[in-house]
């Protein structure tokens, strides 16, 4: 994936110093795995950018024009599209049904980060907070209907690893 070069190197840069909650691991792996896993099901470029610039929205001070200039429309529409909508935006809820509604809008490659990002993120949470997990995975549960349409192996992944 040697061809994704600026878009791993940008995450990397711009989680930098951020580190995984429960396995200590620098943050930049999480999206390079999500990345991967929609190259594999063969995600254009646009995805497969998106897919390592996922976070960067929602947990870094990197900014929409940024995006947009170094990754173009594209990317950067794939990219807001999986961003949680702020706090500001209302309760949880609210938040969770906007999320929901974006998603079911978007392309399905979109859909298909979604549903890698899901699988990267379910074992570390069912395994070190099984408590949050339960929360976790009921909004997950309501935002399947949302992801059909997504790469169809990621997506009977994410329904079995939800049972």
């Amino acid at each position: 994936m040697r061809e994704f070069g600026k878009a791993r190197e940008f995450a990397k840069t711009a989680h930098a110093g951020v580190f995984r909650r429960f396995t200590g691991e620098e943050y930049w792996h999480h999206p390079a795995r999500v990345a991967r896993a929609v190259y594999r099901a063969g995600g254009s470029a646009a995805a497969v950018e998106a897919a390592y610039l996922h976070d960067v929205l929602e947990d870094t001070d990197v900014t929409t024009l940024t995006v947009l200039s170094e990754f173009g429309p594209t990317v950067l529409s794939y990219v807001e599209a999986l961003t949680t909508p702020p706090l500001s935006f209302g309760n949880r809820a609210t938040r969770k049904a906007k999320t929901r509604m974006l998603l079911m809008a978007a392309p399905n490659e979109v859909k298909t980060i979604k549903l890698a990002d899901i699988v990267d993120n379910l074992p570390s949470l069912k395994t070190h907070d099984p408590r949050y997990f339960k929360v976790w995975r009921g909004d997950k549960l309501a935002l399947l209907p949302s992801l059909k349409g997504g790469d169809p192996g990621l997506y009977a992944a994410v329904a079995t690893m939800l049972e």
